[in-house]
């Protein structure tokens, strides 16, 4: 008996269905990384500036951010930006810098492109386009005054977070006079995000597990898009739910805050220092000018 003859005719007949190109979910992999980087930013490492008060590193982190507000020349803000990131890699917060930075400073360059062109701001051409058209050195400079200034802001703020415990800094915001609602809606959307975020990654996973063959990238978009959504619905219910749980244990609106240990010299001085800096950064600016 031949071979064919021994099988169903819809198996022994080729047939031109058409099998998607499926993949080993490269999207959800890059997900998960997106992920897994996300959570990994929002723990604090406390071996880095730990030992530093944090109502001083506070204080001093606002006064920076003041002086970069003020800033003017691109060579200050050069200088400025450079140092910070500098300061970054010396602390190894570079990474988290990178993965924040990255689509912040994407997303200023788009909204800052049209302002470089000769046709939206006239200026001296010096990268010509079409017709006489082309990149302003005004607008190039003007560019780069916001994007080194962003860029600073974003290193003072990661170097903040990434070396203070959360807990920590919301009692500094509080000793600074920082109103008792903010602190505590900043302290829960702080604890909800690693929440979620960590029901996003188990979804992820549980979506690789069950399906062997791999899938296509629309639909591991469209999964992703869809668990997205579930996880609005599911962050309402659990927002009740916690809220119902601290209300049965007495809680009265009000967080307790770390007792504050007493500021020592060093702390003093490295405030004083970096305050120092900013004031020198203020003056070459103002030279600069």
């Amino acid at each position: 008996m031949s071979t064919s003859s021994a099988l169903p005719d819809w198996l022994a007949t080729p047939s031109a269905v058409v099998v998607p190109d499926r993949h080993q979910h490269r999207f959800l992999r890059r997900s998960l990384a997106r992920a897994e980087q996300l959570t990994s930013s929002l723990v604090p490492d406390e071996d880095l500036l730990g030992r530093w008060d944090p109502r001083v590193k506070l204080v001093s982190s606002l006064v920076v951010l003041v002086v970069l507000a003020l800033l003017h020349s691109p060579w200050t803000l050069t200088v400025a930006a450079v140092s910070l990131l500098a300061l970054a890699a010396w602390r190894r917060v570079i990474g988290s810098l990178a993965v924040i930075a990255g689509p912040v400073l994407l997303m200023s360059l788009v909204l800052l492109a049209p302002a470089t062109l000769s046709l939206v701001r006239p200026g001296t051409v010096v990268v010509p386009l079409w017709s006489g058209q082309g990149l302003t050195a005004q607008g190039l400079w003007n560019a780069w005054i916001v994007l080194a200034r962003v860029l600073a802001c974003l290193a003072v703020a990661v170097l903040l977070t990434r070396t203070t415990s959360w807990l920590r800094l919301m009692a500094a915001l509080r000793a600074i006079g920082a109103p008792a609602g903010f602190v505590l809606i900043a302290t829960m959307a702080q604890r909800y995000l690693g929440v979620l975020v960590e029901a996003f990654t188990d979804q992820l996973f549980a979506r690789r597990a069950r399906s062997l063959g791999g899938a296509t990238g629309s639909e591991d978009r469209g999964f992703v898009g869809a668990s997205v959504g579930a996880l609005f619905a599911r962050s309402t219910n659990l927002a009740e739910q916690v809220h119902q749980a601290m209300t049965a244990r007495g809680f009265t609106g009000r967080l307790r805050d770390p007792a504050p240990s007493p500021l020592r010299v060093s702390d003093v001085l490295i405030g004083l220092g970096c305050v120092l800096a900013a004031a020198a950064l203020l003056w070459g600016d103002l030279r600069a000018r």
